[in-house]
């Protein structure tokens, strides 16, 4: 996975991040750490991040997050 982000940055390839936030007390929340990226993927400054409440693709309810 690494290399395929790395190699889709070098191509100019937009790369964009999607996380779900669980909400409160869950572990999985903005805030918590295991909610933070993997710090060998982390984002580029300059690269999107989405962070998603909804267990759904469809629904709009997505926040966008500048790092």
């Amino acid at each position: 996975m690494k290399g395929g982000i790395g190699a889709d940055r070098e191509q100019g390839i937009e790369v964009i991040y999607v996380q779900h936030d669980d909400g409160p007390d869950t572990g999985f929340s903005i805030g918590d750490d295991e909610f933070e990226v993997y710090s060998e993927f982390q984002p580029m400054p300059d690269e999107k991040r989405f962070i998603k409440s909804v267990c759904s693709a469809f629904k709009k309810r997505v926040v966008c997050l500048s790092i």
